[in-house]
Parts: C-alpha cells; structure tokens; sequence
C-alpha cells in the first residue's frame, strides 16, 4: 500500500515508451504475436487508482480495446494481432498512467538511456547516453532485450555467403534489407516464429 507517492523518473529512449522494441508501433502488420486472442483475455483491465488527489483512470483489457479500435472481434478466438497492435494497446496504458502524473510533476519522463549505475553511500547515480548524471535514492532496472554473439553456425553462414557472393541477412526484422533482395532461390535458417514472420512479409 502506498501512502504518500514518490518523485519518479523514467528514462525510456524507444519512441513509444510502454511498447519497448518488441512491441514498436512502426513495425511491418506482417510480425504477429504469438498469442492467440483467445489466450490474450488473460490481459485484464486495470481498474482506476486513486492517490493524494491524483486520479489515474482506468484502462481496458487488451481484448476490450482491440474491439472498440475495430482491430478484430472477440468472437475470433484464433485471431493472432499484429506486434504493432499490442505495441500501441501497451503505450496507450502507458499513458493513462503516466499523463496524470506528469500533469501533477510527480513523474519526469526522459527519452535518454541509461549506460552506468552506481551505487554512491546510500544514493544511486545514474549516467546516460549524453553523459548527464542523475541522483536518486531508488532505482529500478528493466534491461529489456540484450545484444547476442553470434553462434558459430551462423559465422559460418556469414563466410559462405561471402565466398558466395550471397546476400545475407542476419536480422530477419530488417525491413529494409528484406525488401531489397531480388532473388528466385531464398533460404530461411530454423523453424520458428520469426521464420513465420519473414514468409509472411515475403
């Protein structure tokens, strides 16, 4: 239960904060999720909060909102939204929260992120992207999606699509350069739902 709120900062460089990467509102109608509407009811409604005054509305569930935008009926139980779809449901319940309490200057929302965190006595100092310095007493780390290495099968992918003069596409999201090939032979590495996603764009 609290009792008295807080003085938040947000720091969320993504353009939508709410949808993240994952859910970019941007991204091609083609990358589905990979949760049915039928499963996607578990996503209930948040009901509205109220706290030193300040009154955050409430938001629907993720199925009541689709339906009111038209985007499809709940009576399609086998229905798969697009990512951009949930992208924009997330950053719309974003707001609902976030609005109220920036109106009221209990949040700050920066669009910088975080490189460094250090711990300073009983302070924590945060540095970002433009090397600003932040001083808080709390801090809460979301770290999202990660950078990977590439596995050895895929470096060796790379050397033979070079040796090959093939063109060869390491992130199955890049648009760009999907749109780019022009080529009667395709070959799509693995069997899993961003293979689905690139047939689909395809």
């Amino acid at each position: 239960l609290i009792k008295k709120i807080p003085s938040i900062l947000i720091f969320d460089d993504c353009k939508d904060p709410g949808a993240g990467q994952v859910w970019k509102i941007n991204q091609n109608e083609a990358n589905w999720i990979n949760i049915s509407v039928q499963h996607l009811s578990e996503l209930k409604e948040r009901h509205s909060i109220e706290i030193e005054g300040i009154e955050i509305p409430k938001f629907p569930s993720f199925n009541e909102w689709a339906e009111q935008h038209n985007f499809y009926q709940k009576t399609n139980i086998l229905t798969f939204p697009p990512r951009s779809v949930m992208g924009r449901y997330l950053s719309e319940r974003f707001q609902s929260i976030a609005q109220p309490l920036i109106q009221q200057e209990v949040l700050t929302l920066y669009k910088e992120r975080i490189v460094k965190v250090l711990s300073i006595g009983k302070a924590v100092v945060l540095q970002s992207t433009t090397n600003k310095q932040y001083t808080v007493d709390e801090c809460l780390v979301t770290v999202g999606h990660q950078p990977v290495s590439l596995s050895e099968e895929t470096k060796c992918w790379q050397l033979l699509a070079n040796k090959y003069s093939l063109d060869f596409v390491k992130n199955p999201y890049d648009e760009d350069r999907l749109h780019k090939i022009d080529a009667k032979n395709i070959a799509i590495r693995g069997m899993g739902l961003a293979m689905i996603d690139v047939i689909r764009l395809f």
